[in-house]
């Protein structure tokens, strides 16, 4: 047994001209672009949907029509197959199974090592990581029994992947309204966070009072991962989401966590002074209405804040480093005035 399975890892690696045998590589694709024949080009789709993907094809001149028209690279075949629609998902599927205790149990009961593989790195990607190294990450995780302790390891951000620092907590994308209320009902029973307080502009819809609620409980204020009642509550980067355009959703980026008690506090525990003048700054500017005269000496106020955003709002309309127009007035010293157009 253990010979067949090396003569099988081995064939593996092999690249031809067949279709049904040559390795699922790049060079493997090229080989069969080579042939310009698309029924075997449609042949290592179908392998690369089934091997690769771990899904099913349903029957569809779609895939005569990509076979015929092939992408350049095996990578932008991955990718355009990943989002086609007649591309579906098996029993089992790990590129498909919930992010959730059922989905983990699902796939591990398979007995298939890819397949395990396929499906932690969904879960460490799903929580703000990109996979570096593989092996690594599946000797860290061998004999993880259920998604709780992967969770747990993982908000541990080992060193097997990079980990998205503005990655935050949030409801995932298609969530029904019961697990939308039930989300934000376990984390307002959290203790750490008073829901009361969610802004009006998030509290008008419910997905953004859940993404606000989930991100200002899960991750920043004492909890250690976002899984809760057997799933996953957990979004990419902003800058790859939805969560992009949402400013419900507080993060430890100082460009984008909202100019709320909650964004403040954020910022505050990363104590990194560079960080806390950009939010500072934003904060002048988009909610006093001000504008900031001095960078170095934000800077230096920075090292120090407030305990509080209510605080700082006290603090900063008495400061030398900016002006307001509306109470103060702005100072036209040229040494003072802003370097732009209203300086």
């Amino acid at each position: 047994a253990a010979l067949a399975n090396e003569t099988a890892q081995a064939l593996a690696c092999v690249v031809s001209l067949d279709p049904a045998a040559t390795a699922l590589t790049e060079e493997g694709f090229h080989a069969i672009m080579r042939l310009e024949d698309a029924p075997a080009m449609e042949l290592f789709v179908r392998r690369v949907v089934d091997e690769l993907l771990f899904a099913g094809v349903e029957e569809t001149p779609a895939l005569g029509q990509l076979a015929a028209a092939p992408p350049s690279s095996l990578r932008e075949l991955l990718g355009l197959l990943r989002n086609a629609s007649w591309v579906g998902c098996r029993a089992a599927d790990p590129a498909c199974e919930d992010l959730s205790e059922d989905g983990f149990g699902r796939v591990v009961a398979t007995g298939n090592r890819s397949a395990v593989a396929v499906f932690v790195r969904r879960v460490a990607e799903h929580l703000g990581g990109e996979v570096k190294d593989e092996d690594a990450m599946l000797a860290d995780v061998d004999g993880a029994a259920t998604m709780s302790s992967l969770a747990e390891a993982f908000s541990a951000h080992p060193p097997w992947a990079t980990w998205h620092a503005e990655a935050a907590c949030a409801l995932t994308e298609g969530a029904d309204e019961d697990t939308v209320g039930l989300s934000i009902e376990l984390a307002c029973r959290a203790g750490s966070f008073d829901c009361r307080t969610v802004p009006a502009a998030c509290a008008g819809s419910t997905l953004d009072t859940a993404d606000y609620v989930l991100s200002s409980v899960y991750g920043h204020l004492g909890q250690v991962s976002c899984f809760t009642n057997g799933s996953l509550v957990f979004t990419r980067p902003r800058t790859l989401d939805r969560a992009a355009d949402s400013g419900c959703i507080v993060t430890v980026d100082p460009l984008t966590t909202p100019l709320t008690g909650e964004g403040y506090q954020a910022i505050l525990i990363q104590n990194d002074a560079k960080n806390m003048s950009v939010f500072i700054g934003r904060v002048v500017t988009a909610h006093l209405n001000g504008t900031v005269l001095r960078e170095d000496l934000l800077e230096e106020f920075a090292r120090s804040p407030p305990p509080s955003l209510h605080e700082l709002a006290v603090v900063a309309v008495a400061v030398d480093w900016a002006c307001y127009p509306q109470t103060t007035g702005c100072a036209t010293d040229p040494a003072l005035a802003p370097l732009t157009d209203a300086g």
